[in-house]
């Protein structure tokens, strides 16, 4: 050590003056390059001299002083401790840190712990590397020296984390246990490609990767990539079988941040997946001067929390069947009764529930189902107040006029919505994509989740909330006596992969989807069963979609399982679905202000919607009803059209539509498993007979036009909304009075679109013809296509035109999620390549992968259904108490 330590010219390595320091100290360091190399002497010595030289001409310390552009560098870099980390698996003989521990803490925590941990915490040093927060990668990355030095000081700030001059845990020899003064590292890759990155930050990280992996040896335990595309997963998975596995130890791969919390335990950050502070709040970064980011050490939320931007807090009713509704509350009146449960007498018994027991229960026991008891305004400020605002954010300040604090307080509600929009792939969550400027014509993209559908919008909250409620019930109670949710559904593709992921890992939830067997499609089904979280259980039930429907609502009436297991609702019927789907419509007009093309004072915005359900368009009415300046909502329906023919003629009918133009079903995209008398179309996922969040809207539209007061409003709207529905159940249809159809016109146009007019839409905006120069090559799917059919005739009405008027239509779903229809539209197209253009490599290989799924005889019954349903929540749970026990 002193003859290198002379022709170095330099003693200091990762804080410790190595001519000064003690021999453990001294030795801390040698141990550092020796594992790194193996225990090969020469090696490690010829290491630490270039690393000592380096040091001294890098002047690495150095960089701990210096200030760097927040424009370049902010928000971009942390370190900070994460408080009960687990235990890293180890390649290297050590279990448990062979110490009698338990192994829930990290040896490195325990040594932080025991020195101090830094400003009195304790927890494992971590780095958080947020590639994806990166706005202008030429800015950032295009001076490499520049950026070195940042990453430098980033790495340096972790060192000092560490302590090492202040040690006292030994660094055991070569492959004789871990290294207990080791960080962890986080590079989260959002926005920012990991297959093709940017030419400057492809440049820039092979450096910084060949200057830490020469001069920073040992320093790091385990480094995780976040928030990548899932084929990372596989190629590592592949990688790992010619890597040391020394090195694949310490490399895990994660395609989604939400995941880190799994391995890192709760104290990360809600992004991640856990209940921590942000990074902003509690990580230190290197210094920053300009109008970035700030200096480093931002104060992120604190002190900043807004206040509510309106008092009206919405109650939830429950009438019995159908619903019921306070009508105009004042503001004051909802403020006073805010925190209060009511109980009346609509129909002879309703009674109302919290947000909680709504959320929870999803749907009455008599079939009916829940609405807000008024629909609240937004605030007189909401467009300068809200419009820069991220979706969460967002999402935020329009659930807090539903959701009192007192059941989800402020910053939980923050937390929450974060977390469930960490997931998607797209920061902007729902962007706005222009397809034709010159007729503002724009598609609002809901596609961007984990499962390429728009019910991820929704669902990957409703998950996060049902965890939520749960956890706080469950809070202090041993395994007996804990709440267990069992959430079951049915399902034609879509709706269960959304749920499965929405609910996947969650504690003290059950999911059981039945889809039926061999009748989705296979991307669809392999989105499904590929899911092997214990707590996800398929059903493949050898019927229709229409027998596994009926299985659910059999199994929601079934006392018996009723009696032991409490039962909860996915789909639209749960109205936090509705709920979280009004963000986007607030998302979508405020991404319309920031088009020079769009004036606020004198712009009409008609947003277009596929719908089958009704669901997703409901959201709509209610960001209108809010005080959204929404002109006209449109439904645009495919041939199964009972939404179409009712704003016709005011009569709602159930019957098999008998249209002229072919219909040209696809099973491969899932089209056999809808119901007989549903016509199979192109568009599977709005095939259906009934729209089952329709009777909310007559609802709401009847109360209106009764006389007397909110009570007797009610009770008048209940009684005709019950009639109605009874009809439709025994005589097929019904017909509404003129004043509620005149309502439902006030707010919505429609219009139906055929199987052969969604192909031609399909490759119309695939392949341009050159008389309209505006129009931008784009691949819909066969749902957006329907959408965009129906935008093309509201543009060509005199009150929705262009350039007056701007046209929103809503793309619910990925392409590549019906393939069938797409290469059905576009096959003969010159160019097409349907795996270059459109497949996701999230996709790629994942009909390969292991599966998990039950088939299920339809002969089962009623009672074998639940048998199976108790055995494998029964097993699920016994599972989940021998882990919890061994741990």
């Amino acid at each position: 050590l002193p003859s290198l330590l002379t022709e170095a010219d330099h003693g200091e390595v990762y804080g410790v003056d190595l001519h000064a320091a003690s021999a453990f100290h001294q030795n801390l360091i040698l141990q550092k390059f020796l594992r790194a190399n193996g225990n090969d002497v020469e090696k490690a010595a010829a290491q630490l001299l270039r690393t000592l030289k380096w040091r001294r001409e890098f002047r690495a310390l150095a960089t701990l002083e210096e200030e760097f552009s927040a424009d370049r560098f902010g928000g971009l870099g942390y370190v900070v401790r994460i408080r009960g980390a687990p235990e890293p698996g180890r390649s290297d003989g050590i279990e448990n840190g062979r110490d009698g521990s338990s192994g829930q803490a990290t040896v490195a925590a325990r040594a932080a712990e025991a020195e101090g941990g830094g400003e009195g915490e304790g927890g494992t040093v971590a780095t958080f590397n947020l590639y994806g927060a990166v706005t202008d990668p030429r800015l950032t990355f295009a001076d490499v020296p520049g950026f070195l030095r940042w990453r430098v000081a980033l790495m340096e700030l972790s060192l000092r984390a560490l302590r090492l001059a202040r040690a006292t845990a030994p660094i055991p020899d070569h492959a004789r246990g871990p290294d207990p003064h080791q960080a962890l590292q986080i590079h989260d890759y959002r926005r920012v490609s990991f297959l093709r990155q940017n030419s400057y930050a492809r440049a820039a990280s092979k450096a910084a990767i060949e200057l830490f992996a020469e001069y920073y040896p040992e320093t790091l335990s385990r480094k995780f990539f976040v928030n990548v595309p899932v084929v990372m997963g596989w190629m590592f998975g592949a990688m790992s079988l010619v890597l040391s596995r020394e090195t694949v130890r310490k490399f895990t791969v994660l395609s989604y941040g939400v995941y880190l919390e799994r391995e890192l335990g709760g104290d990360v950050p809600v992004v991640y997946g856990g209940q921590g502070k942000p990074l902003e709040e509690r990580g230190v970064g290197p210094k920053l001067v300009g109008n970035g980011h700030g200096d480093g050490h931002g104060d992120g939320e604190k002190g900043k929390e807004k206040r509510q931007a309106s008092t009206s807090t919405a109650r939830w009713s429950q009438e019995l069947g159908t619903f019921t509704k306070d009508g105009d509350i004042g503001t004051q009146a909802q403020q006073e009764h805010q925190e209060e449960l009511y109980k009346s007498r609509m129909r002879g018994g309703s009674w109302r529930l919290s947000f909680e027991e709504a959320v929870l229960k999803g749907l009455a026991s008599d079939g009916g189902l829940f609405i807000p008891e008024a629909i609240p305004r937004i605030p007189p400020d909401w467009a300068t107040q809200w419009k820069d605002l991220e979706f969460a954010d967002l999402a935020y300040e329009l659930m807090s006029l539903y959701i009192s604090p007192s059941e989800v307080p402020g910053q939980d509600l923050k937390n929450l919505l974060r977390r469930s929009y960490a997931t998607f792939r797209e920061a902007n969550v729902t962007p706005l994509h222009t397809l034709d400027a010159s007729q503002n014509l724009h598609l609002l993209e809901l596609f961007h989740g984990p499962t390429f559908a728009f019910k991820d919008v929704a669902l990957q909250f409703l998950g996060n909330l049902f965890e939520y409620f749960l956890i706080r019930k469950n809070k202090g109670k041993e395994a007996d006596g804990r709440s267990h949710l069992t959430v079951i559904g049915a399902t034609s593709g879509d709706t269960g992969s959304a749920a499965i992921y929405g609910l996947r890992g969650k504690r003290d939830v059950s999911v059981f989807i039945l889809h039926p067997h061999n009748r989705v499609s296979p991307i669809q089904e392999a989105q499904m069963t590929t899911v092997l979280d214990a707590n996800v259980h398929n059903l493949a039930f050898k019927g229709t979609f229409d027998d596994c429907q009926d299985m659910v609502k059999a199994l929601f009436a079934d006392e018996e399982l009723n009696n032991t297991h409490k039962l909860g609702a996915v789909n639209s019927i749960n109205f936090a679905r509705i709920l979280a789907q009004i963000t986007y419509y607030f998302h979508g007009y405020f991404s319309l202000l920031r088009l020079p093309s769009f004036d606020p004072g004198s712009s009409k915005v008609r947003f277009v919607v596929p719908t089958g359900n009704f669901g997703d368009i409901l959201a709509g009415y209610f960001a209108k009803e809010m005080g959204l300046p929404i002109d006209k909502l449109y439904i645009a329906t495919n041939d199964n059209n009972i939404l179409d023919r009712f704003l016709k003629t005011g009569r709602y009918e159930k019957q098999t539509p008998d249209h002229a133009e072919p219909a040209i079903g696809l099973s491969s995209d899932g089209a056999a498993a809808h119901p007989s008398g549903v016509r199979e179309t192109l568009s599977p996922a709005m095939d259906i007979l009934v729209s089952s969040n329709f009777e909310r809207l007559l609802y709401l539209l009847t109360v209106s036009t009764q006389d007397g007061d909110a009570k007797i409003q009610r009770e008048s709207a209940a009684k005709q909304v019950k009639s109605w529905q009874s009809d439709l159940k025994s005589k097929g249809g019904f017909s509404v009075s003129k004043e509620v159809l005149e309502g439902a016109r006030e707010s919505f146009l429609s219009t139906r679109v055929s199987d052969p007019q969604t192909l031609a839409t399909i490759k119309t905006f695939y392949t341009p013809p050159l008389s309209v120069p505006g129009l931008e090559s784009y691949v819909l799917d066969p749902h957006s296509a329907v959408g965009i059919a129906a935008a093309l005739r509201s543009m060509a009405e005199e009150d929705g035109a262009p350039p007056t008027t701007h046209t929103v239509s809503l793309a619910t779903a990925h392409p590549a999620k019906f393939a069938g229809a797409v290469k059905l539209a576009l096959d003969h197209a010159e160019g097409f390549d349907f795996e270059k253009d459109v497949l996701p490599t999230e996709f790629i290989g994942l009909e390969q992968r292991e599966k998990k799924v039950r088939v299920v005889e339809a002969s089962v019954g009623i009672a074998g259904m639940r048998d199976i349903i108790i055995e494998e929540v029964d097993g699920e749970q016994k599972e989940a108490s021998k882990t919890n026990s061994s741990q």
